[in-house]
C-alpha cells in the first residue's frame, strides 16, 4: 500500500520531475528545489530580502546549496517556506550533477 502524504493544509503532495521544475525558470514563473522540496516562489520574488535577482539565479534549479549557505530566520523556514511548497522532487528524475 502506498501512503498518501499531505501538506499541513491537507493538500496532497505532488511528486514533480526535475524537468518540470526546470520549465519554471523566470522571475514571473519561478520554482526552485530546496532539500528535495519544490517551491513556487513566483509571488515571493519582491518580498525576498535578497530580491528577485538572488532568487532568479536559481530559478528552475536546485537551490539547496545556496539556501544552506545563506542565513535564514526561523520564521523564514517555519512560516514562509511552507506557504510556497508545492511538492517534492521525484527522485527518479534526478540524473547527473543537478545541484549546479
Amino acid at each position: 500500500n502506498q501512503q498518501i502524504k499531505k501538506f499541513e493544509n491537507n493538500d496532497i503532495i505532488k511528486s514533480l520531475r526535475l524537468e518540470e521544475v526546470g520549465k519554471h525558470n523566470t522571475e514571473e514563473d519561478l520554482w526552485v528545489v530546496i532539500h528535495d522540496n519544490v517551491y513556487d516562489l513566483s509571488k515571493y520574488t519582491q518580498e525576498h530580502p535578497g530580491g528577485p535577482i538572488v532568487l532568479g539565479q536559481k530559478a528552475g534549479r536546485n537551490a539547496t546549496v545556496a539556501f544552506d549557505q545563506a542565513v535564514h530566520s526561523k520564521n523564514a523556514i517555519e512560516v514562509v517556506m511552507p506557504r510556497y511548497k508545492i511538492g517534492v522532487i521525484n527522485k527518479d528524475s534526478l540524473i547527473g550533477d543537478w545541484q549546479k
